[in-house]
């Protein structure tokens, strides 16, 4: 399964969820892009020239070092991490964050973490020389046990009246790469725009609802 089919997966629990508690609700669409990928200048020096794309799977950096394929929806980034390299790569879970695009900071967890493993330490991922992997990245900001146990998130926005302020704010991933002891930051830049706020019912709420 594709990193946007995972996504599309996960989303459409979460919203039939929604209309099953109730009949009418309102939902915000916005589209969240990738404005820019920051680098300090040592890691710019060392990896050279960057390009960075967008296409129907997502948003693709590249340069010397790695491949990025990120896909954002929902309150979740997937992210594709390809290896250029001829060395191991490791993504550092403990160093890595997400601001949102209220200003507020906070460390982020696996797709595969419970609610009450939030916030505990993980180890760094490993990627091989030449080769990829595919991670999960959920802000803990988002994440939430709604009423009735389990483990939920929320999405990048919120679903009400007040997402219309944060429209043409900025949200940030900081990713750390970690090849040969060195590690490489890297902040992808995201712009919210086209906020709106709709009222729906039942079933149309499908059609209306998140990242877009």
């Amino acid at each position: 399964m594709t990193p946007l089919a995972l996504l599309r997966s996960s989303a459409s629990l979460g919203i039939v969820a929604m209309i099953s508690a109730c009949a009418t609700a309102a939902r915000v669409t916005y589209n969240m892009s990738l404005k820019e990928v920051q680098r300090p200048a040592d890691v710019a020096h060392r990896w050279g020239d960057f390009t960075l794309q967008k296409s129907q799977d997502g948003f693709t950096y590249e340069d010397n070092l790695v491949q990025l394929l990120v896909v954002p929806a929902n309150g979740s980034f997937v992210v594709t991490i390809n290896n250029k390299t001829s060395y191991s790569m490791q993504f550092l879970w403990d160093q890595a964050s997400y601001v949102g695009p209220d200003g507020f900071s906070g460390p982020v967890s696996s797709g595969e973490t419970r609610c009450i493993q939030k916030g505990q330490s993980r180890p760094p991922e490993t990627v091989p020389a030449m080769a990829r992997a595919i991670l999960t990245i959920i802000p803990n900001p988002l994440i939430y046990e709604p009423y009735g146990g389990g483990c939920a998130v929320r999405d990048f926005v919120p679903q009400d009246s007040t997402a219309v302020k944060f429209e043409g704010k900025d949200a940030r991933l900081i990713l750390p790469l970690r090849v040969q002891d060195n590690v490489n930051e890297y902040t992808l830049v995201f712009r919210m725009t086209d906020i709106a706020v709709k009222t729906c019912k039942g079933m149309s709420c499908l059609s209306q609802s998140g990242y877009h």
